[in-house]
């Protein structure tokens, strides 16, 4: 005498025949089957799990997308076409006094020398978005301060998430370089009355008309 149980689990169908006894030695004997071609997953479902793997993918791109600005001096910025060698793509300024030229741009990728930016012209109509590498001195950001008793100061890290940082009292004249980042923090270099600092910062204006609140 035997049973044939049936479950339906995640899709698939698993068939169980138990309790099948044999009249000479009266010994219990339990079969699993699983049938193969239950284990696809249905069309809806596969559909569902490359729709949340594409959209993971852009949220871990949009994570590692990091607003700087240029210098806006007038320089005349070479825009490379990979992150070595001397193969110029364009040649972009920003003039402020004609508002000619002035530009958004993010961090997308980063190598030693160079970081990879998308970048496009404010004053552009069309607001065509290029591609390309520049060198990490032209890149920058203006400073932001905390606030003690004393007044305000520049809270510079040792490293990304660290509990030990520098207070600067003095504020720079300049926008401060960029040469790395990770998660909210920038590794940025910049001068003080003849002092070189470098470190980590984590409150920045990154913005090139210096307008955050």
């Amino acid at each position: 005498m035997s049973f044939l149980l049936t479950f339906r689990i995640f899709g698939m169908s698993i068939i169980i025949d138990t309790f099948s006894f044999k009249t000479k030695n009266n010994r219990a004997r339990i079969q699993s089957r699983i049938k193969a071609n239950d284990l696809n997953l249905s069309n809806t479902a596969m559909k569902h799990f490359i729709f949340i793997g594409a959209l993971f993918s852009c949220l871990c791109a949009n994570a590692q997308r990091q607003e700087i600005c240029f210098h806006w001096d007038k320089t005349f910025i070479p825009i490379y076409t990979d992150q070595l060698t001397d193969s110029i793509c364009c040649h972009i300024y920003q003039d402020f006094e004609l508002e000619d030229h002035a530009y958004e741009a993010y961090i997308t990728d980063k190598s030693p020398l160079r970081f990879k930016i998308e970048f496009r012209d404010l004053y552009d109509s069309n607001k065509n978005t290029r591609v390309g590498w520049i060198d990490k001195k032209y890149c920058t950001v203006w400073d932001r301060v905390y606030y003690d008793d004393i007044g305000a100061y520049i809270k510079l890290y040792e490293s990304p998430n660290s509990d030990t940082y520098l207070k600067i009292r003095k504020r720079p004249e300049c926008a401060l370089t960029v040469v790395d980042f990770q998660d909210k923090f920038l590794h940025v270099i910049f001068e003080i009355e003849d002092v070189i600092y470098d470190g980590w910062i984590d409150r920045y204006c990154c913005n090139i008309f210096n307008s955050c609140t």
